[in-house]
Parts: C-alpha cells; sequence; structure tokens
C-alpha cells in the first residue's frame, strides 16, 4: 500500500485511540463492530510512513477481542498472530530471493502488530509461546540467526517484544530492568 486515503488516515488514528474491543462488556456486539476493520488496517501495515505502521499496530490491538479459542474469528488475538505470523514466515521462506522483492515495511508492520497484542495480552509471555511466536521473534532478534539480513529497526522490535513478555513474567515493571550493578539497562521499554 503505498498510498493512504486522505479519510483513512484519521479513521486510524480514531481507532489507534480507542478502548480496547476486549474490554467491552458485552463481547459478541463487539465482534460484529470490530471484524469489517480488520482487513483494511492490516492492509496499513505495509504503508512506507512509520508512523501509519504504529497506528495500524495499536488499532489492530484496540481492535483484538481476545484470547478465545476460535480461529475463525477475525479480531480474535489468536487468529491476528496468527496472520501476523504468516506474514513474516513467508519472509524466512524467500529469504533466497533477491532482496529488492522482500517488503521490509510489511514485516516491520507485522512486527509492530504482534507487539501491540503481546503487550495488550493479560499474559505475554504464555501469549508468545502459545501462539508460535517466540521463535519468529527470536529469528528477527538475532539479526536473522547472525546473518544481520534485516535492518535494525525489525530487531529492534523483536528484542522489545521478547523482554516485555519475559520482564513481566518476572514480575519486573517495562523500563525497570537493571544490570547487576544496579544501573539502568541502555535498552529500556517505553509504556
Amino acid at each position: 500500500m503505498q498510498t493512504l486515503h486522505p479519510s483513512s488516515f484519521p479513521l486510524l488514528l480514531l481507532l489507534s485511540r480507542l478502548q480496547p474491543a476486549e474490554l467491552s462488556p458485552t463481547c459478541s456486539d463487539t465482534t460484529d463492530v470490530t471484524q469489517p476493520f480488520v482487513a483494511p488496517v492490516f492492509e496499513c501495515l505495509a504503508h512506507r510512513h512509520h508512523k501509519v505502521r504504529i497506528m495500524a499496530a495499536r488499532s489492530l490491538s484496540v481492535l483484538c477481542t481476545g484470547d478465545g479459542s476460535d480461529d475463525s474469528n477475525l479480531s480474535s488475538r489468536p487468529y491476528m498472530l496468527k496472520r501476523c505470523q504468516a506474514l513474516l514466515e513467508n519472509h524466512r521462506e524467500s529469504q533466497n530471493q533477491a532482496v529488492t522483492a522482500i517488503n521490509w515495511n510489511l514485516r516491520h508492520g507485522a512486527l509492530l502488530a504482534i507487539q501491540a497484542l503481546v503487550r495488550s495480552s493479560p499474559d505475554p509471555l504464555s501469549t508468545i509461546r502459545g501462539h508460535n511466536i517466540h521463535s519468529v521473534l527470536s529469528y528477527y532478534a538475532s539479526w536473522f540467526s547472525g546473518t544481520c539480513g534485516c535492518p535494525p529497526s525489525c530487531v529492534a522490535i523483536g528484542l522489545e517484544t521478547l523482554m516485555y513478555a519475559y520482564s513481566t513474567e518476572l514480575g519486573a515493571k517495562p523500563g525497570s530492568i537493571r544490570d547487576e550493578g544496579g544501573e539502568r539497562n541502555a535498552f529500556e521499554l517505553s509504556a
């Protein structure tokens, strides 16, 4: 998606600032309302402007109706994570192709969406492990298993997401991870 329709930008901005759908008291009605927005927002993950990708990722976490076991529900966290993972896995399969064929904006947007969905989860580490996202995040966080074949922004998102999930498991507050000497690490999480 190279251009964003002028009316889509305010819609993304509004969606990214709404109360999450999973906090709605009537989940069945919420699902019917959120599903029509999911596909267009996924398309915005590939936009060339960084802020549009951020708003699209935030919008997906707002449209997420929770951790239901129904993978066919377009606005469930399992479906959204599976779709993001598919976008990233396609890259692993096409790694032998020419670098010009890789859409890094889409990969970065999918990683941002995973990060937003993990951060909005009540149990981030279980979300990563339960949906097989851990291996994908580790692959990006390790610079494609040491080949240095991806942009630093993708590596940073992979590292931030893994760090957030593990820090919540350890009972640490985001941004409060300290090294052995008590000094704050240079790599902090933003709230």
